[in-house]
């Protein structure tokens, strides 16, 4: 598959455990397949500070294949979630695990669905003389 990822995607993750599921955004960068990327997400960690939450991500995507490391601004946890999965075959949607490679027990699923721009139509006034 050589579908560019590059663009803005919508997400959602949700943990093992329960709880509620976190929407987030992610602007991706894909550069022949290498991934990185920002995520917004609402601040659903304890003693992390704001409302929401930012980060990072670097990975990659190889065939149906994709995996990178989310990295949060200004927290340290201690570890960084890792997710991998499979995209469709017209590379507009993920999904698959996560995880801490070094909490077993902490993961869950997740899901990336490449967000549509919408088209924008314009009205366009003609004005028309008419001859009698």
């Amino acid at each position: 598959m050589s579908t560019n990822l590059s663009g803005p995607w919508k997400g959602r993750f949700d943990y093992d455990k329960g709880g509620k599921p976190v929407a987030f955004e992610l602007q991706l960068v894909d550069v022949a397949g290498v991934l990185s990327g920002q995520i917004t997400e609402p601040n659903t960690i304890a003693g992390a500070k704001g409302d929401m939450l930012m980060a990072a991500i670097e990975g990659g995507h190889d065939g149906a294949a994709i995996r990178f490391v989310k990295y949060y601004s200004g927290l340290d946890q201690g570890d960084d979630p890792v997710y991998e999965g499979q995209l469709n075959a017209t590379g507009t949607r993920a999904s698959g695990r996560w995880s801490f490679p070094t909490l077993p027990g902490w993961g869950g699923r997740f899901v990336l669905i490449r967000a549509v721009k919408a088209r924008v139509r314009r009205r366009i006034s003609v004005a028309v003389t008419v001859e009698r």
